[in-house]
């Protein structure tokens, strides 16, 4: 079941690429916030974003939200004659019968996880869905400079709080893993805003896998082309999730030569390794998150300290 699974979401996720279809890439003009189960309120993750992408830019679904067949008939919603489904993937615990010995010695059961998968139909496939969104509302995206530099500042907390220096010393964009650092181009050699934040959101997704982050790499920048395209996948889909986190609406180079290549990779590559990657991709956007707030916090900290030191004492 397990392999079965695996070639079936290997196989969309190609299919869309050969489509002309950015799996990562969330369709913004149509659809707003994160994949979620409308009844449980729980989201999707990994490589389930991605399936749900794909069904969303097949379908041009406005709402990201999902349903199984069991909750819809539960709720006693109707499914419109014709909708299709979508497969969605999940781990499945198994209680373990088999003995493992560790390395002191002593032997304990080791619980399994089998991949599995079910199929959900989108809130626009139910019957008078719009009666059952509650208060759902989508919200609009901004591509001004202005507010472009209030979505991105948890770029820029994140560098602050990890000391990652950000430099536009050569036209190329890189990270270093030996230095920690970050180089773009200049600002002004972009064709937009959101492709310069676009770029720099790729470069801090790999920023993370340095050892004392997610410790993700191995030979990815030594030379290793095959742990280099993996860690090239967990950017191009890292810097996605962090783009429609913060609503920024960008464009990817979708030409036939960028879709192809991907879609020969997977191909060619191991079938597990999109899980993979799209589960490091969304733990590293978790772990920017999180650090990004250490960042702003500490800002604020400096930015009361100098307030205390230029504001006269009034004497009495």
């Amino acid at each position: 079941m397990a392999n079965q699974v695996y070639d079936i979401v290997l196989e969309k996720i190609t299919e869309a690429l050969d489509k002309g279809i950015i799996p990562w890439k969330k369709p913004w003009k149509s659809t707003d916030g994160e994949h979620v189960n409308i009844i449980t309120k729980i989201p999707y993750h990994g490589v389930n974003v991605l399936l749900l992408n794909i069904a969303t830019a097949v379908n041009n679904y406005k709402y990201p939200l999902w349903i199984t067949w069991k909750q819809a008939a539960k709720k006693k919603w109707s499914i419109k004659k014709g909708a299709k489904t979508t497969v969605v993937s999940f781990f499945k615990k198994y209680e373990a019968k088999t003995v493992v010995e560790d390395d002191d010695g002593t032997t304990k059961a080791r619980d399994a996880f089998v991949l599995r998968y079910y199929r959900v139909f989108n809130i626009q496939d139910v019957e008078d869905y719009e009666d059952k969104l509650g208060d759902y509302k989508i919200s609009k995206v901004s591509d001004r400079d202005e507010e472009l530099k209030k979505q991105t500042s948890m770029f820029y907390s994140y560098m602050d709080a990890e000391g990652i220096p950000l430099t536009f010393n050569a036209q190329r964009s890189y990270y270093s893993a030996a230095a920690d650092a970050i180089n773009l181009p200049k600002q002004e050699s972009f064709v937009s805003q959101p492709a310069f934040y676009q770029t720099l959101a790729h470069e801090i997704v790999h920023s993370t896998g340095h050892p004392k982050r997610n410790n993700r790499f191995s030979d990815s920048y030594n030379g290793g082309i095959e742990e280099y395209s993996k860690e090239e996948l967990v950017a191009e889909i890292g810097s996605a999730f962090l783009c429609s986190e913060m609503c920024i609406e960008v464009n990817y180079e979708n030409t036939a030569a960028y879709l192809a290549g991907w879609a020969t990779y997977l191909r060619d590559a191991r079938k597990t390794e999109l899980f993979s990657a799209a589960k490091a991709a969304e733990r590293a956007m978790e772990f920017i998150k999180k650090q990004a707030v250490i960042g702003a916090i500490r800002n604020i900290g400096k930015k009361a300290d100098v307030e205390e030191a230029v504001t006269p004492v009034k004497e009495n």
